[in-house]
């Protein structure tokens, strides 16, 4: 029995160890798709005034 409770707590920490760092990379992935596609604006921004 206390095998079993030690293996199953094992087993919860680390789906949310691995619920965790999934969420935190989802998160960090669209906070680097959004700073990826502010500055390609800023400099698309940056060239249409640079040409007109």
């Amino acid at each position: 029995d206390k095998v079993f409770m030690r293996f199953s707590s094992v087993k919860l920490l680390h789906n949310i160890e691995f619920l965790f760092s999934y969420s935190f990379f989802t998160i960090a992935g669209e906070h680097l798709a959004n700073l990826t596609n502010s500055i390609r604006l800023n400099s698309y921004m940056f060239i249409t005034q640079r040409h007109v």
